[in-house]
């Protein structure tokens, strides 16, 4: 993928999914032929994105390159392993039909990309049946409230288990640790009027536990309260760790990256061999720190160190997360280890968007850094209405990219 204008060698057909990265957010279209696309537009503009969840939307047919400008763009069938597309005539004219339509635009569930989709796969027949889904017992249901995602448990029957917050989703927003309840309810009732999905997350990575200890473990955690905290007790981990078992019951090898979750932000860390890691630490990655959010971070220098896993992660959940190895190559692990134990001792630069302990580690791992958690921060605020103002460059592929190497 590179310019706009290299992009054409792509040569779309009628009907495929273009992906356009406009900063940090992707836009999506349907290409209809003779090079223009048919794609839903918020009626004000980007610039009111941040100010509602709901918005006007408009049905625009526009020539592929006015709607991409100078941006770089793909086309990105990407539901295609998973449903059959319907036929192109039929993609084409109901697109084209749908020209100068008003339409509401809602972020999170109905979005340019959900138009683009519905478009190339067809509706969904039920909030049952979101594509013709059907749940099997110990599934993951992925569920689209808003500005958020809800996870639960499929445990058969028409039912799921899910953790949830007592005090609902009002109080998101404000305390990290809530009272949490277990609950086995109708998925239907659940689901309500959202969007939701099958997303068995992690199945590339872990082997899936038999589904009848998921289902089991799932059923006799009903009516109990836990803990619920949004960073590392949420209701996404406790349906992965149904599915999967705990975590932290793996073995790194050198190389790997570690990812360590502390309240509301994540710590990262590059194995090396022997229980040690290398990372990137400021005052509040240290364990007891009076700081518990990613944004307290301030700019500041910051000293590379190679410790024990064990006294980095304290009581803290861990994982092995190589968040970058279906989009890059690693570089040789012996590469990684020497590169990462040259550094120890070394003060370098840290500035919360651009020169933070993840990118510190996946530069080690890849060569070039990049930090996901910055990514999601910026993404959450555009969700609940809050401008997070990071002085970052847009990437190749709308990666968020330092603007210089970090050593």
């Amino acid at each position: 993928m590179g310019n706009a204008s290299s992009n054409y060698n792509q040569n779309p057909e009628p009907g495929d999914l273009i992906e356009i990265f406009r900063g940090p957010f992707q836009h999506w279209a349907v290409y209809v032929g003779d090079g223009y696309v048919v794609h839903l537009t918020r009626a004000f503009g980007f610039r009111f994105l941040f100010f509602s969840l709901n918005l006007d939307g408009r049905v625009k047919k526009e020539k592929l390159q006015d709607v991409v400008g100078t941006n770089d763009w793909t086309v990105n069938n990407m539901l295609d392993n998973e449903y059959r597309p319907r036929p192109v005539d039929v993609i084409v004219r109901e697109a084209c039909a749908l020209e100068g339509r008003n339409q509401r635009y809602w972020f999170a569930t109905r979005s340019c990309e959900l138009f683009a989709n519905e478009l190339r796969y067809g509706k969904k027949r039920t909030q049952l049946s979101n594509y013709n889904q059907n749940p099997e017992p110990g599934d993951l249901i992925e569920i689209s409230r808003g500005g958020y995602q809800h996870w639960a448990v499929y445990v058969g029957d028409g039912y799921v288990v899910h953790l949830t917050r007592a005090s609902g989703f009002r109080r998101l927003f404000s305390p990290l640790n809530v009272n949490g309840l277990v609950r086995k309810e109708k998925l239907q009732d659940i689901v309500g009027r959202a969007d939701w999905k099958v997303k068995n997350i992690l199945d590339n990575e872990y082997r899936p536990r038999p589904v009848d200890v998921i289902v089991r473990e799932a059923c006799a955690l009903e009516g109990r309260q836990m803990p619920y905290n949004i960073a590392t007790r949420n209701c996404e981990r406790f349906a992965t760790e149904l599915r999967y078992g705990k975590q932290s019951q793996q073995n790194p090898e050198p190389g790997d990256l570690i990812e360590i979750f502390r309240g509301g932000y994540q710590h990262w860390a590059v194995y090396v061999g022997d229980g040690y890691v290398v990372h990137l630490t400021v005052a509040s990655d240290v364990r007891g720190s009076s700081s518990n959010s990613l944004s307290s971070v301030p700019n500041k220098k910051a000293l590379v160190k190679k410790e024990k896993l064990q006294d980095v992660a304290g009581t803290d959940e861990w994982k092995i997360n190589n968040i970058l190895d279906s989009d890059s190559c690693p570089r040789p692990v012996d590469v990684i280890v020497r590169k990462a134990c040259a550094l120890v001792g070394r003060k370098l630069p840290y500035f919360l968007s651009s020169h933070n302990c993840e990118h510190f580690a996946t530069e080690l791992r890849y060569g070039w850094p990049e930090s996901r958690q910055v990514l999601k921060v910026l993404g959450f605020a555009f969700s609940v209405g809050l401008i997070v103002l990071i002085f970052v460059c847009p990437g190749p592929k709308g990666r968020l990219l330092p603007k210089k190497r970090l050593w």
